[in-house]
């Protein structure tokens, strides 16, 4: 695979893992794959009038081109794992934030087995627990209200208690890291195991472009390929 050197400022980027017949493919093949017997390379697959310059079309000879050239070397189950941790984090942000009925839930599918639900809502109760306590001493997590030495004093043990209980439990920010990473390795494993008979890539598009937009967003790659696709937004 093709390493990420870091993300373009401002903009929005996805990775995808796609799955291929076999390594070192070439043009024609790989057309094969994408588009079948429908290819036509003139064919417009998606446009957009979002950039200065006019409209943009991405055409299905533009979308094989744009593959061949992110096609590096086969990914690891390393780097698989990698990618996937990002799905797993947002699975374990959005399920803590069910359970604590927040607004702040990010919309996903959540996959996670039992003992990281169970990880997430000993979270969510701990974190229950902690604004309670702050609350009844006139306290708030987040907002700096206190006013006297005795306050930030206070506030600062009641907060410390709650990190060593997580801690404790293993669902500090280590302990959680852990946990996604564990559960994203044994997603990638069983990605290989499934598709033994494909060669996995991964390859990334991001919207610091026209065409790089289109090919993030049109989802010509998901539904060709079945590609699974990583959000990094």
């Amino acid at each position: 695979m093709k390493k990420r050197q870091g993300f373009v400022s401002n903009s929005s980027s996805s990775s995808f893992i796609v799955f291929l017949s076999k390594e070192s493919i070439g043009f024609d093949e790989l057309s094969d794959e994408i588009f079948g017997t429908e290819f036509n390379g003139d064919d417009v697959v998606d446009s957009s009038e979002y950039y200065s310059g006019g409209k943009r079309e991405l055409t299905q000879q533009m979308v094989v081109d744009f593959v061949l050239e992110e096609l590096g070397s086969p990914a690891t189950v390393d780097d698989i794992s990698t990618e996937l941790y990002a799905d797993v984090s947002w699975e374990m942000y959005n399920c803590q934030s069910k359970f604590e009925n927040s607004r702040n839930q990010i919309y996903c599918d959540i996959n996670l087995p039992e003992h990281l639900v169970e990880a997430c809502k000993k979270m969510a109760e701990l974190e229950a627990q902690e604004v309670a306590e702050l609350e009844a001493n006139g306290l708030r997590r987040y907002r700096m209200s206190q006013t006297t030495i005795e306050q930030v004093e206070l506030r600062k043990t009641i907060i410390d208690k709650y990190k060593l209980m997580s801690k404790n439990l293993g669902l500090d920010y280590k302990g959680t890291v852990e946990l996604g990473e564990a559960e994203a390795k044994v997603r990638a494993e069983k990605m290989i195991e499934d598709n033994k008979d494909k060669v996995i890539y991964i390859i990334e598009y991001a919207d610091d472009t026209a065409y790089s937009s289109l090919m993030e967003h049109c989802g010509i790659l998901e539904e060709r390929l079945n590609a699974h696709r990583i959000s990094h937004h």
